[in-house]
């Protein structure tokens, strides 16, 4: 894995499955790499098996548990784990069990139903009926449904530590336990988890009776934080130890001047004691003012404060305090405010306004940049890691549930973006990509910022296809689609700037650079269990693209082989409506019978009832093949459109067709129909043949399930050989059907149900 970490056997499940998911989209069900896939998903799923009889896979608030158990941080950002929990919400199951015995065939049929577009699993009376019709033993739905982890229990993998134990041992409590650097270490894995802990200590210590002393608390966090370092992960740290500088900044000042005088024994506390600084020196006041209304705020002059002389702090930051939490804070803006006038060279004053010390000389404070030129000016100082820290706050900022602080910061990333890209230093915007697109499909107003971002991000799009970087572009592609698709509604503004960035998207370069790709069909070059081949991935972001549709169609007209047809049978159907149009221009033109075929179970598809007209010369083709399937689409998309449609089609149809249509007229109950299938019951040959014989027949039983009396008296010549029909003798069965069908006609009339009414 690019992470280095090794895979949980539970997490190897659902690469399996989302593997097994796209080969099916992309290949026949028998063929080899699905034999392949199934194999590797069985052989997964029944070693976690072999341990537990069951294992349990369910939704809560987003989030997937386990057995009821949260995955970890580093798993649930996992692409595939991120698409199986969405393929649940969009399916329904909150909760989907695997028991053990589950076999191979029950795994191809599960999956197969997931396959399936919800609303059409919808429309089949949801999941959990789809599942028990096709009767799985081993895989259901399951009843219990799970909530989001209570914060008073403890976290999952500590070894029964809770919050409450960290409380104390940060508190000093009597008979408060130790903490073990292993169990440390496993609730570090929830960095926000272990924040909100600590904060929750920082809460009940300034609301408490008297401050804990401040050696003792110190030293206890200083323990904690060298526990980190001994265990941290080198990817982990960073953002560890800036989540918990954002929180000790906000300590008694006293606290705080005690943590930065102890000596540092790790990088861990190196890097943790330069973000307290940071963040200190960055959200100073202006003189004489009081605590910035934005603690985060992303501004002020980088240089980094030096530790603190015990002289530098004011002798009233050590008083006990009471309940009143507005004394915590002044404190806090009373350390904030030495620091910024010591660095300016006024006289440092005490919280009650006396002298302190004699302060030392320093440069004035640098004037506020904003992020864009402090960015630039990081980058020419060879601070990349510091600048990238910036971007980073400002993308995780796009989802900020204040409007203001999100409009703040997509305007910041509006003007930083073009440079970032002009100097190839686009990297962090890659790697931030999922939250821009979330952005960019949740918001609903048309702002500057949003236009200018939304621009950047296609020529941004354009960029990486030509880099051949397509799964990093797959989610500036998909919100585009979902946008323009109507599948995120958004005003008219919205929509045609995403009609605009899909457009520049589909340069025909860029089409030709993705399908270039996807014919390569290169097998070679997967790092990762469930990674899609490159050629693969190019397909998903040419089924979002509409002028790809023809492009598919030009090789499926000229495959010889049959696998590769139903592959891109499979894509031009996941292109959906953004096909159609193609579809319809190649319906007009000649082909041989399997391309035909394949257009019209195509358009049966993706297709509506306004499109059925343009079938109806396939369903006179002379091919069989394509006759049944043209006719099958017709049923499926034709709604109201089919009656008339048949009922011109029939006259002109061979017998065989015919036999095929008459059935059709008399489910879909159409009153034009009867004269018509009485003139082809009058048209009788001299010499009969088991053919003509089933279609009289069936023509008799249309008339009785249309119910049409005007039948009458056609059907009763038939039955009793007299009229206009008595020169040409019927066979017993067409007889015995024409009496049904007057039974029917007349049993209808007696109840008063009226012609199609039952």
């Amino acid at each position: 894995m690019s992470d280095g970490s090794a895979l949980s056997p539970t997490v190897e499940i659902l690469i399996a499955v989302n593997t097994a998911l796209t080969n099916l989209r992309l290949y026949p069900p028998t063929s080899a790499m699905i034999r392949t896939t199934l194999e590797k998903l069985h052989h997964t799923l029944g070693q976690v098996l072999e341990n537990d009889e069951e294992v349990t896979f369910a939704e809560a608030e987003q989030t997937l548990l386990v057995n009821g158990t949260p995955l970890g941080p580093k798993d649930r950002e996992r692409p595939q784990v991120a698409a199986f929990l969405q393929l649940m919400m969009n399916v329904g199951a909150h909760n989907i069990v695997f028991s053990r015995g589950v076999g191979a065939d029950e795994l191809l049929a599960f999956l197969d139903i997931l396959t399936e577009k919800p609303e059409m699993l919808a429309e089949r009376g949801g999941l959990r009926k789809v599942l028990e019709a096709r009767d799985l033993p081993h895989i259901r739905l399951g009843e219990k449904r799970f909530v989001a982890m209570d914060p008073d229990r403890p976290f999952p993998g500590t070894g029964g530590i809770g919050e409450e134990s960290i409380l104390d041992y940060l508190a000093g409590t009597a008979g408060a336990a130790s903490l073990d650097p292993v169990r440390i270490r496993e609730m570090a894995q929830d960095p926000e988890w272990f924040g909100r802990v600590l904060r929750a200590g920082i809460a009940q210590i300034a609301a408490g009776d008297a401050s804990p002393p401040e050696g003792p608390f110190s030293d206890r966090l200083g323990s904690m934080m060298r526990m980190l370092g001994e265990t941290a992960a080198p990817e982990e740290a960073e953002s560890l130890s800036l989540l918990i500088a954002r929180t000790v900044v906000q300590l008694d000042a006293g606290v705080i001047q005690a943590l930065l005088s102890r000596g540092t024994e790790s990088g861990f506390e190196e890097r943790f004691f330069q973000h307290v600084r940071d963040l200190l020196h960055r959200n100073l006041p202006p003189a004489g003012g009081g605590r910035p209304t934005d603690p985060g705020a992303l501004s002020g002059d980088p240089a980094l404060a030096e530790p603190l002389a015990d002289a530098d702090l004011p002798p009233g930051a050590r008083a006990p305090r009471g309940r009143n939490t507005g004394i915590f804070e002044r404190q806090v803006a009373a350390l904030e405010t030495m620091i910024k006038r010591h660095g300016q060279g006024e006289p440092i004053l005490s919280v009650d306004g006396g002298p302190a010390a004699t302060p030392v000389a320093a440069p004035a404070a640098a004037p506020k940049e904003a992020p864009a030129e402090r960015i630039g000016l990081l980058y020419a100082r060879g601070r990349g890691a510091e600048a990238e820290e910036i971007i980073d706050e400002l993308f995780a900022t796009l989802a900020s549930e204040r409007a203001a602080e999100r409009e703040q910061a997509s305007d910041n990333l509006a003007r930083i973006l073009p440079g970032l890209v002009s100097d190839n230093r686009y990297e962090p915007v890659v790697r931030n990509l999922e939250k821009l697109t979330a952005w960019i499909g949740k918001e609903t107003a048309a702002t500057t910022a949003y236009t200018k971002l939304c621009r950047q991000v296609g020529e941004l799009g354009q960029r990486l296809i030509r880099e051949r970087r397509f799964s990093a572009c797959r989610a500036i592609v998909k919100t585009f689609h979902q946008i323009h698709t109507g599948a995120l509604e958004r005003n008219d503004t919205i929509q045609q700037l995403a009609e605009d960035v899909l457009r520049d998207l589909s340069q025909a370069e860029l089409i030709d650079i993705l399908f270039n790709v996807f014919q390569t069909r290169d097998r070679q070059g997967l790092d990762q269990p469930g990674q899609l081949f490159e050629s693969d991935e190019a397909g998903r972001l040419l089924v979002r693209l509409e002028p790809a549709a023809a492009h598919f169609l030009e090789l499926l007209g000229k495959s010889e082989n049959a696998e590769e047809r139903i592959r891109i049978m499979n894509l031009i159907n996941d292109m959906g409506t953004l096909a159609v149009s193609a579809v319809l221009t190649e319906l007009r033109q000649d082909g041989v019978w399997y391309y035909q075929r394949n257009l019209a179970r195509l358009l049966g598809r993706i297709g509506g009832d306004i499109h059925v007209r343009a079938l109806q010369p396939l369903l006179l083709h002379a091919d069989r093949r394509v006759q049944k399937e043209t006719l099958k689409s017709i049923n499926g998309i034709g709604g109201d459109e089919r009656g008339p449609l048949l009922t011109e089609t029939l006259p002109q149809a061979q017998e065989a067709l015919q036999l095929d249509i008459v059935p059709l007229l008399g489910s879909l109950r159409h009153p034009p129909a009867v004269p018509v299938l009485i003139d082809l019951l009058k048209a009788k040959p001299v010499k009969s043949s088991a053919a003509r014989e089933e279609l009289e027949e069936k023509i008799c039983a249309a008339l009785g399930a249309i119910g049409e009396e005007s039948a009458l008296p056609a059907l009763t010549s038939v039955q009793r050989q007299i009229g206009f029909l008595s020169l040409r003798a019927f066979s017993p069965r067409v007889k015995a059907a024409a009496g049904r069908a007057i039974a029917e006609i007349d049993r209808k009339r007696k109840r008063g149900g009226g012609v199609g009414k039952r």
